[in-house]
């Protein structure tokens, strides 16, 4: 664990990873019996996920809340591609941080203003024109329903003229709560979904 990690812990995600456990819980009630998700096993495949965070004041939703509660998600056995796998997400601060060659999908995470956009598509830059994995972006601050939705509004447009890509658009969470694990879980089905289709 490095000191960024360290410094991205957050014991506010534990109300989040509580929700999904729950519902993992239930799961079998419509899902059949199922396996808990597996335990920190070295033997096992491990898939990492990379999260590229764009800014986090103090005073926002931290990324070691996103990051941990989407490393449960991604192991709750609802999404399991297949057996022998652990999944991890991990921070990222820039695209040099990340595994390309062995990566499908990266969740982008940052704050929904003016400033958040810029360090986006900055950090988005050295992919432009090689779309070569998935993009997903989930924003986080202030409530402020206009500024979020000018901020997503501005982000699709600068990221798809400018350097041809596109994204898969999470929304906006401003606290950990059940609507962080509703969009913890969206993420994790995707970042499966790209995992089993891929060729």
């Amino acid at each position: 664990m490095n000191g960024d990690d360290k410094l991205w812990r957050n014991p506010a995600w534990r109300p989040a990873q509580s929700y999904s456990h729950t519902l993992a819980s239930i799961s079998h009630h419509f899902l059949g019996d199922r396996d808990t998700p597996p335990e920190d096993d070295k033997a096992l495949e491990v898939q990492r996920v990379p999260v590229l965070v764009a800014g986090n004041p103090l005073d926002a939703l931290q990324p070691g809340t996103v990051i941990d509660g989407l490393t449960w998600e991604l192991n709750l056995p609802l999404y399991r591609v297949g057996p022998g796998t652990r999944w991890e997400a991990y921070g990222a601060r820039s695209i040099t941080d990340i595994e390309l060659g062995e990566t499908r999908f990266i969740v982008v995470f940052a704050q929904a203003s003016p400033a958040g956009v810029r360090q986006i598509y900055t950090l988005l830059k050295p992919l432009e024109r090689s779309p070569t994995v998935g993009l997903g972006v989930l924003f986080s601050g202030e409530s402020d329903s206009d500024l979020v939705s000018r901020s997503r509004k501005r982000l699709a447009e600068g990221v798809s003229r400018f350097l041809g890509l596109s994204f898969v658009d999470f929304g906006h969470v401003a606290a950990p709560g059940p609507e962080l694990s509703i969009l913890l879980a969206q993420i994790a089905g995707e970042i499966h979904d790209s995992w089993a289709t891929a060729p």
